[in-house]
C-alpha cells in the first residue's frame, strides 16, 4: 500500500560549517531524487532514505583551496557555484606543469 509522506522541515536543526543546507536527495552524492521541505513522497514497500544536500556559502573554501564568489542557485553540469582560484594553483600537486 502506497502512503503520502511530507519531507520535514527540519534544516534548522542541521549545520555544517561554511555551508548551507541545499535540500534532500535520495543517493548520498546528490545524484538522486531531490526534495524540499514541505514536498511529498510517496512510500512503497521499500523505506526511504533521505541525504543532507549542501551548498558552499559565499566566501568560503571549496576543497580546492579556492574562494565561492558566487553561486548561481542551481546545478548543472555538476556544479552550481564559481570560486577564485589560488594564484599558483597550476603549479601545485598533480596539476604541477613540468617543462
Amino acid at each position: 500500500m502506497n502512503e503520502e509522506v511530507t519531507v520535514l522541515d527540519n534544516a534548522g536543526d542541521l549545520y555544517r560549517t561554511s555551508f548551507s543546507f541545499a535540500g534532500w536527495n535520495t543517493k548520498e552524492d546528490g545524484n538522486g531524487y531531490s526534495f524540499q521541505p514541505g514536498d511529498i513522497i510517496i512510500m512503497a514497500s521499500e523505506p526511504v532514505v533521505l541525504y543532507a544536500q549542501w551548498d558552499y556559502l559565499i566566501g568560503s573554501t571549496d576543497p580546492g583551496g579556492g574562494t565561492v564568489f558566487y553561486d548561481k542557485g542551481a546545478y548543472s553540469y555538476g556544479w552550481r557555484y564559481l570560486k577564485a582560484a589560488l594564484y599558483d594553483w597550476n603549479t601545485v600537486g598533480k596539476d604541477r606543469l613540468i617543462a
